[in-house]
């Protein structure tokens, strides 16, 4: 995140924050994931695993000083490709085992929870609208959310 802010990256500024700002006060908000779990994801890893991971991040700062600024741009553009190859090929090459932990495993529960509140399975008053949020490298790729609804039988527009 450092090397991110280093090239502009601001957490205020982004879509779940700008969001937040503009949802009404009665608007119900729940998360899929506290805090806690998201960073268990990396401590309750392997060793071995964090190393790999640490190793990919490391290499990805010598070797791609420009990688937030292409990324943002990537993003901008809706360039759902480039960002599959840019941001999620290097993690499924060099370390696919934290691939498969931070967006595979993530995503399929994503899923369900997602189907569920589709279905009207989740809980609480009947729900008329529904947004979520979440990272762009859950929503691209074999592996994303939207394959995944897809696959199940629902209709997702965008990527």
């Amino acid at each position: 995140m450092l090397d991110f802010q280093g090239q502009g990256a601001r957490t205020d500024l982004g879509v779940e924050q700008q969001l937040a700002k503009e949802a009404p006060p009665t608007a119900r908000r729940e998360a899929f994931e506290t805090v806690a779990e998201q960073v268990g994801f990396f401590a309750d890893a392997s060793v071995a695993d964090q190393i790999e991971s640490l190793n990919e991040t490391l290499d990805e700062i010598q070797n791609d000083p420009d990688e937030f600024k292409r990324l943002a741009a990537d993003w901008a553009r809706g360039d759902v490709h480039a960002i599959e190859v840019e941001a999620l090929g290097p993690m499924q090459r060099e370390a696919p085992d934290v691939y498969k932990r931070l967006l595979v495993d993530r995503n399929k529960r994503f899923v369900q929870r997602i189907e569920a509140l589709l279905k009207g399975d989740g809980g609480g008053d009947s729900v008329n609208h529904i947004l979520i949020v979440v990272g762009v490298g859950h929503l691209v790729g074999p592996d994303g959310v939207p394959a995944l609804l897809r696959k199940d039988g629902f209709r997702v527009d965008g990527p």
